[in-house]
């Protein structure tokens, strides 16, 4: 294996998380559904460029917006 980090038993999508929205449909439902729609994630392939200030700016907004959220 190489130096990489790898979440080889990841899964797109959890039976069990997809169990808890459906039955949490209240207000503890409603939170939890926004968290996981703001979340935000690049995905980076060796061998390809980065467009650096984009991912920066990616990053900063994200801060921003958890930050207002707190």
């Amino acid at each position: 294996m190489s130096g990489l980090f790898r979440l080889e038993n990841a899964l797109r999508r959890n039976a069990a998380v997809d169990a808890w929205m459906i039955e949490h449909t209240g207000e503890l439902g409603m939170i939890a559904h926004c968290r996981l729609e703001v979340m935000r994630h690049v995905k980076l392939k060796l061998g390809c460029d980065v467009d650096s200030a984009t991912v920066t700016k990616l990053i900063n907004s994200a801060y921003t917006d958890m930050k207002s959220r707190l």
